[in-house]
């Protein structure tokens, strides 16, 4: 009787340990608020004596730092950057990273990025890009459309494929035959090169 006793109250103590964990809340990561003007000063003050150091110099043309357009901290650091005086007007261009990503693609994350209304019309360059959603025909059908000089009321420079002829280490998955670059590039890359930073 003793056992019985004991294994009914273990049950018990199991029962309610279950129940007490499927009924706790889920407790889920929150990513902090970015501090913006913590971002936007530095970022600005570094582009204005570039721009001030440079932006005479014969044959020379300045481009922004490059921003992740698309990620949801862009707007944020644009208004600092504002705020602490960027002078955007001095720029030639504006240098972003955007992929197909997360079901959109390439010219609509940077066509609504470049929305943004603190940012003069200028051209953009794509430091990064490349496939990490969809198909290489949306790559091709993207590339076209940057090669094109405007795609989706933005104009651009040109792209860089983001680690294309598998020069860094660890980043294969980015990597393009030769056969897959002359495919998405319709034959003719253009103003379309290769960013082999490693």
């Amino acid at each position: 009787m003793k056992k019985i006793t004991l294994l009914f109250s273990i049950a018990i103590l199991l029962i309610v340990a279950l129940f007490l964990l499927s009924s706790s809340k889920e407790v889920k990561a929150q990513y902090p608020t970015p501090d913006y003007a913590c971002m936007g000063q530095p970022l600005a003050d570094y582009m204005n004596a570039v721009i001030a150091g440079a932006g005479s110099l014969p044959n020379i043309r300045l481009l922004s730092p490059a921003f992740n357009m698309t990620s949801f901290t862009f707007d944020g650091i644009i208004n600092a950057m504002t705020t602490a005086n960027a002078n955007w007007a001095g720029l030639d261009g504006f240098a972003g990273n955007a992929y197909n990503v997360a079901g959109r693609l390439t010219t609509d994350w940077v066509a609504e990025k470049m929305a943004n209304s603190n940012l003069p019309d200028k051209p953009v360059f794509l430091t990064e890009t490349g496939k990490i959603d969809g198909t290489l025909g949306d790559l091709q059908g993207e590339l076209t459309l940057i090669k094109s000089g405007t795609a989706r009321g933005v104009p651009y420079i040109g792209a860089a494929l983001f680690n294309g002829l598998n020069t860094n280490n660890g980043w294969e998955s980015f990597a393009f035959n030769q056969a897959d670059l002359a495919y998405i590039c319709n034959g003719n890359c253009g103003n379309i090169g290769v960013n082999s930073a490693g």
